[in-house]
């Protein structure tokens, strides 16, 4: 990345009233939210807004819910509809509906449905499909619609100490958007054919507040551009409340030390009509967040190993990338 700088800043307000504490009941949740772009090296400065308002019911076995988005300086209308359903204990059936007016007098549609069962002794069994046609990039107003259909299926297992899921899946092909234009070694992207792909998640609890958890994901017919072969990250995290030394659970700890690492891999985008390679990689991440009260403050760096390597041969990867914040939820 040559000489490309920006400020960012975003800030959300959120607002609900609900019947209950339990989670039960109706609920109304009304959202404010605004975005800025300033000082940046390639673009105007940019500042979009937007409001949305939901309204939910749920009972024991089932919920509903209804969302509407409205959006300023480009940001489209959004309207979603979710719902789910346990009609009998070892089915539970849910879906969602969203349909989203972009500028230009578009207008795409995502579907998604999932079935799901339970069987005996910590087995489950899981099927998705997911129906779009629908752009890429929100503010993008040259970005056409396209149609897909992606399906997967999941096996799972979960007792005490280890939860763990397998699936394969087949997703349907597409053309991406072209690359950012302040990398200047790739300049645009490779159309994604047909891709089957295999993944695993789960994560295992190793001793009281420790837990190892990571994911693997591996394109084995097709994959597109940074979409490399034996793709897995591996977590260690650690959470406590501390329930022995602060009785009231005001106060707790969680920290997050993640390799993520993958293979090499031939698509690495485009530059100037050449194909360009992925590198075999590591790199390790660490997040730490406190909560004291209401209150949650994060820190997580990225690259935190510092390493030589990159995602691309030739195009270099941020060092020690920081970010840090605070979360405060509060109630009358």
């Amino acid at each position: 990345m040559e000489g490309w700088r920006q400020d960012r800043r975003d800030r959300l307000l959120s607002l609900f009233a609900a019947q209950r504490n339990d989670g039960l009941g109706w609920r109304v949740t009304a959202t404010l939210g605004t975005g800025g772009i300033s000082h940046d090296t390639l673009v105007a400065p940019r500042n979009v807004s937007g409001a949305g308002i939901e309204v939910s019911q749920t009972w024991r076995n089932a919920a509903l819910a209804a969302t509407a988005r409205f959006g300023a300086a480009g940001l489209p209308q959004q309207y979603e509809a979710r719902a789910g359903w346990m009609p009998i204990h070892p089915l539970t059936l849910a879906g969602t509906v969203r349909q989203t007016m972009y500028a230009g007098e578009r207008t795409g549609v995502r579907a998604f449905a999932t079935a799901g069962l339970t069987l005996p002794l910590g087995v489950s069994a899981r099927a998705e499909v997911v129906s779009q046609h629908e752009a890429q990039a929100l503010l993008v107003t040259t970005d056409r619609l396209q149609r897909t259909v992606d399906v997967a299926g999941w096996i799972g297992f979960e007792n005490r100490l280890l939860t763990i899921e397998v699936g394969r899946g087949r997703r349907d092909p597409f053309a991406p958007l072209g690359f950012a234009v302040g990398i200047s070694k790739v300049d645009s992207l490779n159309s994604t054919p047909r891709t089957e792909f295999v993944a695993v998640h789960g994560s295992l609890r190793i001793a009281p507040g420790f837990r190892l958890s990571g994911w693997y994901f591996d394109p084995v017919v097709g994959g597109g551009d940074f979409e490399p072969p034996r793709h897995g990250l591996l977590s260690l995290n650690f959470y406590s409340k501390f329930w022995r030394v602060f009785k009231s659970g005001i106060f707790a700890l969680r920290g997050e030390v993640a390799m993520e690492s993958w293979s090499r891999a031939t698509l690495g985008g485009l530059q100037a009509g050449a194909q360009r390679a992925m590198t075999g990689s590591s790199f390790a991440n660490t997040n730490l967040e406190m909560q004291l009260a209401s209150v949650t403050i994060f820190w997580s760096v990225s690259n935190i190993n510092i390493m030589r390597s990159s995602y691309v041969t030739g195009l270099g990867y941020p060092k020690g990338v920081q970010q840090y914040g605070a979360r405060w939820f509060f109630t009358n």
